[in-house]
């Protein structure tokens, strides 16, 4: 049996663009990016695990540059003290707005 190393959650689709939410369990490379495109859904801009017709295009057509991945929330639990840090949706993702991420959950 394989180990469920993540949670997903679909959050939203929209012009083909889907915003998902992923809570990882562990913390292996590349974890999300291998998992999303076993299952047909490829990060927009992963030039290993991604779909290399739909970056070509995006690229000429927006510049794209990286990743269109974004930790927007981060947790951690260090010897029994809780960490929280939130980040801003960077500039350079471009029409990654759905509703500024969905008011940042």
């Amino acid at each position: 049996p394989v180990r469920r190393e993540e949670r997903r959650s679909l959050l939203e689709t929209r012009n083909g663009r889907s915003l998902v939410e992923v809570d990882l369990l562990t913390g292996r490379t590349h974890q999300i990016r291998v998992h999303l495109a076993s299952i047909g859904f490829p990060i927009v801009g992963d030039k290993v695990y991604g779909a290399e017709r739909v970056n070509r295009d995006l690229q000429e057509k927006y510049g794209l540059s990286r990743h269109w991945l974004h930790a927007y929330r981060l947790d951690f639990d260090i010897q029994g003290k809780e960490y929280h840090f939130v980040g801003p949706v960077p500039a350079d993702l471009p029409m990654l707005d759905f509703d500024v991420l969905l008011k940042m959950r």
